[in-house]
């Protein structure tokens, strides 16, 4: 489950669990099959139909469930890694012009490059730092601290750009891969309520990020609270979140993709 969440797992909000469409259903029965006879290869090939289907048909949220869940039996399988999913990721951002999956595809890379940077901190921390301006390598096992910091920090800005439209954002678009839960219902189901809490997790996961900005959580958690000033319950909830230290609120929300 660690691996799942280092990958790509996004957080969860509110309303009772639904089921997948009919188009879907029989595909999705194979896949979990193919898991349980401990397929991984035939289960890539079923989530390549997956992501075909919900292609043709536009269904955001089964084709970005099948497509993390073919990153997992890739890595299972020896095809990819933490570093080859960030090149697909960075590849895929590129590629998107709406702002609820630029926020999605940051928040995702966001946490993806916080892992591969604190797994392999000690041996960037003996690079020499370079101008933060210079063009980074193609291979971000040649970046420096610095370079590190400078990407980390562009995604994170880019993951709230345009917090209001993700407010105006039903989660329920992306079901299955985000799956919702009653809590939500304190925060109108909105997209942006799964973002602040994937992203606040990482934050509380990776504490010793490159060049950290002060006070970095707390400040998001004050941002979100203006956010929702009409909402008194979610402002509740949110302020109340402030003063715990076990993250018990966190530990609530952040159910994340159990598949």
């Amino acid at each position: 489950m660690k691996k799942w969440l280092s990958l790509i797992v996004i957080g969860v909000v509110a309303l009772s669990t639904m089921a997948f469409t009919s188009s879907f259903k029989k595909l999705w029965a194979k896949y979990e099959s193919s898991v349980e006879q401990g397929l991984p290869k035939t289960g890539i090939d079923i989530l390549s139909k997956i992501q075909d289907k919900a292609k043709g048909k536009r269904d955001i949220g089964h084709y970005f469930k099948a497509t993390y869940l073919k990153a997992e039996q890739s890595m299972s399988l020896g095809y990819s890694d933490t570093k080859k999913n960030i090149e697909e990721l960075e590849e895929w951002l590129a590629g998107v012009d709406t702002p609820d999956q630029k926020a999605i595809i940051s928040a995702i890379l966001f946490s993806n490059y916080l892992n591969y940077f604190n797994n392999n901190r000690y041996k960037f921390n003996e690079l020499t730092d370079i101008e933060a301006s210079e063009k980074p390598s193609d291979d971000i096992d040649q970046w420096t601290v610095n370079q590190y910091q400078t990407r980390i920090n562009d995604l994170y800005d880019a993951i709230f750009v345009d917090s209001e439209f993700l407010l105006t954002k039903s989660a329920k678009d992306y079901i299955p891969f985000i799956e919702i839960h009653d809590f939500g219902k304190y925060f109108n189901h909105d997209l942006y309520h799964v973002i602040y809490t994937f992203t606040l997790n990482t934050l509380n996961s990776y504490p010793y990020g490159p060049g950290w900005r002060e006070n970095l959580a707390s400040d998001l958690r004050d941002t979100t609270i203006d956010l929702y000033h009409k909402n008194s319950d979610g402002v509740l909830l949110l302020e109340l979140d402030g003063f715990t230290s076990d993250r018990t609120l966190g530990s609530i929300l952040v159910k994340s993709l159990i598949v």
